[in-house]
């Protein structure tokens, strides 16, 4: 009896359960996902067919539906009851609700009292709060109050401000010598001004009087260079021999420069002419040795005593039978 079909024990046979199984699940993920790819194909479709309607109906005529964010921040339609910022306030925490409801009659009773301008005062009112709403939500603002209470923090703690002004190098100044550096500053400001003006005038003054001076003199020559004070005998005398002590250390380090330049070339010629004797020599193994070695192994015992005539006609014969090789 055989033993049937060997392959349905292999792992990925199609017969096999846990395969028929793992196929099933993979097309149940497929259908599903086709199925959502429908809905909202779907959806997308009413979202178009929606907005070409509405299209149509601002086309007609009709009221055009807003599509920007100023819904958040409109306020509520009626006039009654407490403002959606103020709901907003009261479940953040930060409104009390019995100062809500004060806040909701203090407002009836004024509407009430004045009903003329009952619209206006509501609108300005709720308009102002978001305003003021947005401003203390706004980043930049809460960290310049942070800078600021930083700043008024240091200012109520004088040491914390000497620490400071004492970790960044820079003096501790109380209010009375700040007073007095900025007198001193502007002291100092006002006499520049006066030294500056002074300056001015005195130099146009120069200029005038010194282009006269440069008109009439025959050279027309300036110089504001101070002449060079002239040397006694003596520092003349120092500074030649001074001079002379460095030119003859030059000429000495020069000298020993050549000696040595000249005694190595002399060792590098004598290396090069040993290593060509040897090259040259047979019985120290040089390139001759080696070429009486390879004659020697060619012709046998008899290359020893071979002229040129011979290795002439031996060379001969040789080419000649390299070329009767190629004809054939």
């Amino acid at each position: 009896m055989g033993a049937g079909d060997l392959n349905v024990k292999k792992s990925w046979h199609p017969r096999l359960q846990k395969n028929q199984e793992k196929v099933w699940m993979q097309e149940q993920e497929a259908e599903a996902e086709r199925k959502k790819l429908d809905e909202l194909r779907k959806e997308r479709e009413q979202e178009r067919q929606m907005q070409e309607l509405q299209r149509i109906h601002e086309a007609a005529g009709g009221k055009k539906r807003p599509e920007r964010v100023e819904w958040m921040y409109a306020t509520p339609a009626s006039s009654s009851g407490p403002s959606e910022a103020e709901l907003e306030e009261y479940l953040l925490g930060k409104k009390r609700v019995d100062k809500l409801l004060q806040g909701n009659e203090a407002a009836q009773l004024s509407r009430v009292s004045d009903p003329g301008s009952q619209r206006d005062d509501s609108t300005g009112a709720n308009s102002a709060r978001d305003m003021a709403l947005k401003i203390r939500e706004d980043p930049l603002f809460a960290i310049k109050k942070q800078e600021q209470a930083m700043q008024e923090m240091l200012l109520r703690d004088p040491s914390r401000l000497r620490q400071m002004r004492a970790r960044l190098g820079l003096p501790n100044e109380t209010p009375r010598h700040r007073h007095e550096h900025e007198n001193d500053r502007s002291r100092h400001r006002d006499r520049h001004h006066r030294q500056r003006r002074d300056r001015s005038h005195d130099d146009r003054r120069y200029r005038y009087d010194h282009s006269h001076r440069y008109h009439d003199t025959p050279s027309r020559r300036r110089s504001r260079s101070p002449e060079p004070r002239r040397l006694d005998a003596k520092e003349r005398d120092a500074r030649l021999a001074s001079m002379m002590n460095n030119a003859k250390s030059m000429e000495t380090d020069r000298n020993a420069m050549i000696e040595r330049v000249t005694e190595l070339e002399r060792h590098e010629q004598a290396q090069e002419e040993r290593q060509r004797d040897k090259t040259h020599d047979k019985s120290r193994g040089g390139r001759a040795k080696f070429f009486h070695d390879q004659q020697r192994q060619l012709w046998g015992d008899a290359g020893r005593n071979m002229n040129l005539e011979e290795s002439l006609r031996r060379g001969r014969h040789a080419l000649q039978s390299v070329g009767d090789d190629h004809v054939s």
